[in-house]
């Protein structure tokens, strides 16, 4: 169990409204839509797992610390040695960590998703070609240039999945 704290929440809802927002634009904009809570589908040329990958594990983080019972977790039972309260120093911390790397991937993404809208007027968009050089770059410093996931997005997610981690075993 984590104890609550009310400064878990409110950084939590803020990362997932920044979140919620991201996926909304592309909804706006005619590059996915969803398909169910869990879900995205998207347009080709377009990265949507990426998206739908961090809307879940948000929705996931929003889930255990701020759904009800006012941050419990599904575990078993914390280890002997953390107190709750010091789990909940640590995900706080770790709530941090991830909020400096979010924010910054979600108002490059913002605008990757608009410029990639734009382009597929212009051009047959695809995973590795455009002709727009702000947008290959923006999309290597957000995902890498590799197919798997990288760059800024993996630095985000794995941050998530070690809380998550922390969150479900503790």
């Amino acid at each position: 169990m984590v104890v609550a704290r009310p400064s878990l929440s409110l950084v939590v809802d803020e990362m997932r409204q920044e979140v919620d927002g991201l996926v909304q634009l592309g909804v706006r904009n005619f590059l996915w839509f969803e398909q169910g809570p869990l879900m995205l589908q998207w347009r080709r040329g377009v990265r949507g797992l990426e998206y739908c990958t961090l809307k879940v594990l948000m929705d996931e983080l929003t889930r255990l610390i701020s759904g009800p019972g006012t941050a419990q977790c599904a575990g078993p039972m914390a280890p002997p040695f953390f107190s709750p309260e010091q789990i909940a120093a640590s995900a706080e911390m770790q709530l941090d960590k991830i909020k400096e790397k979010l924010l910054p991937f979600v108002d490059e993404a913002r605008l990757l998703l608009l410029l990639e809208r734009r382009a597929m007027e212009r051009e047959k968009l695809t995973f590795k070609d455009t002709c727009d050089p702000r947008i290959q770059k923006i999309r290597e410093r957000l995902f890498s240039t590799s197919k798997s996931y990288g760059g800024l997005f993996k630095e985000v997610i794995d941050l998530m999945d070690a809380l998550l981690y922390m969150l479900l075993t503790s």
